[in-house]
């Protein structure tokens, strides 16, 4: 299956004044979400529902879990989470306080998806667009 596309209306930031292009964005086909992942996966196993699901919950609680506790979250062949922070600029006389904290610089915590280099290879090789009927 194809991935949808469509043109959209580029501007450059560089240039607003400029004419602007067209540019290709992708179209999500929908959410492929926890219960339909669960029903394929049985489809394609000879596993029973509540060993899918319970086995997909604890890996979602135990991933959850490891990114809060710090750690890099690795599922082979997808990619790897971690926990980065988005914070203030500070000068180090303010780091050198007494009453310095980290949660008052740190403005927003973010997860960070980095996909596996085999899935983006495999995407580059086969992935092909395909024109959404606008």
């Amino acid at each position: 299956m194809a991935i949808q596309c469509k043109l959209v209306r580029a501007i450059d930031p560089r240039q607003p004044e400029a004419e602007g292009g067209v540019t290709v964005r992708t179209v999500s086909r929908g959410t492929y979400g926890f219960d339909r992942m669960a029903e394929d996966i049985c489809r394609s196993t000879s596993l029973t529902e509540g060993d899918v699901v319970g086995a997909m919950r604890s890996m979602l609680h135990f991933a959850r879990e490891a990114l809060l506790n710090g750690y890099t979250v690795e599922l082979e062949g997808l990619g790897r989470f971690r926990i980065t922070v988005k914070s203030r600029l500070c000068t180090r006389a303010e780091t050198d306080r007494r009453g310095f904290s980290l949660d008052d610089v740190i403005r927003l915590y973010k997860v960070q998806f980095t996909p596996d280099a085999r899935l983006q290879r495999r995407i580059a090789a086969e992935a092909e667009a395909e024109r959404m009927k606008e």
